[in-house]
């Protein structure tokens, strides 16, 4: 106990010294206090006062600042010894002593805190409000307007977005009864029931308003996680797994839309490394293997739906083996040698001819033990390729067009190169397996989600060098052909220029055969012989002049659009803009027309209205011209609308923002990226503008809609971001029905410095399909379909990850004394709430993260 101070002359007589302050007030025979307590100060001041009653009931108190305006208040329960009814904080400016009861965590501006605690001692809601008395949120921020769904008694938390309303335990955090949680919107996003308190039993996530995803807990532990249908009324169960023995027991029914199940799987851990699958009950595998990688496992056995041996495994010692398929009769059907066992051991993996536990779907049809024997036989035959491919000779032609350097210090998608020339020689092989084997493993080293790499270039350049010399082997040059079509025909492939131009230096060999081919019957071949040869062509005269003549002559549409375009990639500017200038004048078919003014207009300072007329009746719907411009493949796939609004003036645009609002609401996310680079470029070149017009406010509303319906996408994130309006579907409403001009200043958009009379380019794909067409910018970036693929894979991190950091606990002094000086030290400071506990009874399966 400290050294009690001079005691102030007013104080009462019994005043005694405990805890840092006087104490006065009366105890009952039992020691209860009873009656009215005050403390006071060392300088004298009154800090408290509370009312004990008979010391068994109820305890109310009140404390007070220094100049003796109120700081607490609150009411406690004795008989349960839980706070009760309405407990407020109050502070003031400066530096007070009771500043140590105040959260730490809340916003400056915040100058007052309430919170309703229900007989039970739960905290049921909170309030906050600064210094005029206006509610605010916990940063001290102006409340959203609460929607007219959402109950009086639901709060709004930062940390959630939102709307939430629950009871919680004022220091623990964990809460008891149902929680609900809506959206800024009023829109219903999760729901959950704890009960007793901290235990989860329920939990129900929303999308759009829609349940998506439920979990129901068992007294023992055990867990069901259901996913539903999008589109039933009522929610229809889709799939429902079964989490049994702290989930190392997983089973998953999957179910129609009617209710009626389909099939069930089930992945067993019976121990460290043992595992067994079953298919609507049956067990089909058990594997046994041991704590060491390095000793051959116990049991490896597949069984069909019968319970009949389909697979099994035999350890040869030394990480070999090998495994045995089985027929109905038992005896050996084929066999396949591995000397993988150390890896099939260290990550028990030896249910590798099962489909993963996350592969499953309503849609699969096909049982286990059927997967298991199409897997073998498919492993099987990969063997017997690699191992015929590996018999193959390379020719000394190969080997040149393979080039000196080491192929293991070129960058592909998942890594080296180092493989990649005994694929380059397996596709050139005669054997159409060893083809499609080789074919199969390249691809994916050197294309992904778009993307192209080193490899992409250094393959494509040792076909392209080998193409000469397979005109006597059809087979051969086609499958190069096609193969060098498709590299040509990703959106990146001609941005990394010393390759690219190594690669159609390598190509000019083959030009004559390329001109040949494009002349030739054979439809296929013959458009890809003209894409090939636009590429390689580029500024040779013979090239050009054939495009010319199909450009006059061509005997349909698509040939004289398919000539258009590879006369836009191989002539100069000048050349090109004065066939095109001719062909327009003596053209009818829309679809050329419409192509030609593209052309004409990436060749103009200003487009001249005869070629805006041609482009604009497709601008929003381009049914018209559609099958027509898929006949112009190779040379373009893509958006033929989105072409359309890319090379309009923002006047013209602005006459279709309304359609083009409700085109956007139809569209798949991706699409929607080109949607929105228009919208805003048209209506937002400047970011948000001061005053609003009413297609602004209709189109800042669909947007809202947009992030609603796929919140946290980065490709839609870095067009909002990029003209300086909000990522926020709430503020984006906000700022749609805003009257005055906006609170905050907003900076120049980087737009209004790139405009210059259109829209951007560099961020579209459809620059791409431009550069194929030699047009401007045709917003062709197929559709949005894959450029977006590649923003997301490059910036995982500009994700938002929706929530914030747990807030500090606040509990910042223990407490000493008893009665309100101790209540007041524990209520004021308020612990993280804690968000349903969600996550402690399973761990997602790998499936289950949202994809689905």
């Amino acid at each position: 106990m400290s050294t009690p101070p001079q005691k102030p002359a007013h104080l009462p007589a019994d005043a005694f010294w405990e805890d840092d302050v006087w104490n006065s007030g009366p105890k009952d025979a039992a020691g209860r206090r009873v009656g009215t307590w005050t403390s006071w100060r060392s300088s004298g001041e009154v800090e408290c006062v509370e009312e004990w009653g008979d010391g068994t009931q109820r305890l109310e108190y009140r404390r007070f600042h220094p100049d003796g305006s109120e700081s607490q208040r609150g009411a406690k329960d004795l008989s349960k010894d839980v706070w009760t009814g309405l407990m407020r904080w109050t502070r003031l400016d400066g530096t007070l002593p009771e500043d140590q009861y105040w959260d730490p965590d809340l916003g400056e501006a915040v100058r007052v805190i309430e919170r309703e605690f229900d007989d039970d001692g739960y905290v049921m809601t909170e309030r906050m409000f600064d210094a005029q008395g206006r509610p605010v949120g916990r940063d001290g921020e102006p409340l959203p307007p609460r929607p007219a769904n959402v109950p009086a008694e639901a709060f709004y938390d930062q940390d959630e977005q939102g709307w939430v309303l629950q009871r919680s335990a004022l220091v623990t955090g964990d809460l008891r009864g149902e929680r609900r949680l809506w959206d800024r919107n009023g829109v219903l996003g999760e729901r959950s029931l704890h009960e007793p308190a901290g235990t989860p039993r329920e939990e129900d996530t929303y999308r759009s308003g829609k349940l998506w995803m439920s979990k129901r807990w068992a007294d023992n532990g055990d867990m069901v996680q259901s996913f539903y249908y999008g589109d039933t009324d009522p929610p229809a169960v889709r799939s429902a797994t079964l989490y049994r023995n702290e989930q190392k027991d997983r089973t998953e029914t999957f179910f129609d839309a009617q209710g009626q199940k389909l099939y069930s799987v089930r992945m067993e851990e019976v121990g460290p490394h043992h595992e067994r699958r079953y298919y609507n009950e049956r067990l089909v595998f058990e594997g046994i293997s041991s704590d060491d990688p390095k000793q051959p496992p116990t049991k490896v056995e597949y069984y069909d739906m019968s319970g009949a041996l389909l697979v099994s495994y035999a350890s040869s010692g030394g990480g070999e083996g090998v495994w045995t398929l089985h027929d109905a009769t038992g005896a050996a059907e084929l066999t396949l040698a591995t000397d993988g066992e150390h890896d099939l051991n260290e990550y028990d993996h030896w249910d590798c001819f099962l489909p993963s536990f996350a592969s499953y779907e309503v849609e699969t049809t096909q049982d286990d033990p059927s997967s298991v024997r199409e897997a073998f036989h498919q492993a099987y035959e990969e063997e017997v390729t690699a191992a015929a491919l590996n018999r193959l000779e390379s020719s000394p032609e190969l080997v040149a067009a393979l080039g000196p350097g080491s192929w293991a210090r070129v960058e592909t998608a998942f890594g080296d190169g180092k493989e990649l020339p005994l694929y380059v020689k397996g596709v050139l092989a005669d054997d159409p397996a060893i083809a499609e084997y080789s074919l199969e493993r390249i691809w994916p080293e050197i294309e992904h989600q778009n993307s192209v790499y080193p490899a992409t270039y250094r393959v494509a350049t040792a076909l392209a060098t080998m193409l000469p010399l397979q005109a006597a082997r059809p087979a051969v040059e086609r499958r190069v052909l096609d193969f060098l079509v498709a590299v040509l025909q990703l959106a990146y492939i001609t941005e990394a220029r010393k390759p690219y131009e190594a690669w159609m230096t390598a190509m000019r060999p083959s030009l004559g055969r390329f001109v040949a081919l494009a002349s030739g019957e054979d439809e296929t071949l013959a458009h890809a012989g003209a894409f090939l040869m636009a590429h390689a062509g580029r500024g040779q005269r013979a090239v050009i002049e054939w495009f010319a003549r199909q450009l006059q002559h061509g005997a349909t549409p698509a040939d004289r659009g398919r000539a258009a375009m590879g006369l836009g990639m191989t002539a100069s500017k000048e050349a090109s803009r004065a066939a095109f200038a001719a062909a327009f004048a003596a053209e009818s078919d829309p679809m050329v027309r419409f192509l030609l003014a593209v052309l004409l207009g990436s060749r103009a300072k200003q487009p001249a209205p005869e070629w805006i007329a041609a482009i604009e009746p497709y601008a929003i719907d381009a049914s018209p011209i559609e099958d027509s411009f898929a006949q112009l493949a190779p040379f373009f796939e893509g958006d033929v609308a989105a072409v359309a609004r890319a090379n309009l003036p923002d006047e013209v645009l602005a006459r279709h923002m309304d359609a083009l609002i409700e085109v956007m609401r139809e569209q798949d996310p991706l699409s929607q990226v080109d949607t929105l680079e228009t919208l805003f470029s048209v209506l937002f070149p400047d970011g948000e503008p001061e005053r609003l017009s009413e297609v602004q406010r209709r189109a800042l509303r669909a947007c809202a809609d947009v992030v609603d319906a796929c919140p946290n996408f980065v490709n839609h994130s870095e067009v909002f971001h990029e003209f300086d309006l909000p990522y926020d579907s709430f503020e984006l409403r906000q700022l749609a029905d805003r009257e005055d001009r906006p609170a905050r200043v907003k900076k120049v958009t980087k737009k209004a410095a790139k405009k210059s009379g259109a829209k951007k380019t560099a961020k579209s794909g459809a620059k791409k399909a431009a550069k194929k067409a030699g047009a401007k910018r045709t917003g062709a970036k197929k559709a949005a379909k894959k450029s977006g693929a590649k923003k997301a894979a490059k910036k995982p991190g500009a994700k938002k990850t929706g929530k914030k950091a747990a807030k500090k606990t606040g509990a910042k002094k223990a407490a000493k004394k008893t009665g309100a000086t101790k209540a007041a030290k524990t209520s004021g400071a308020r612990k993280t709430r804690k968000k349903a506990v969600k996550k402690t009874g399973a761990k997602k399966s790998t499936k289950k993260s949202g994809a689905k």
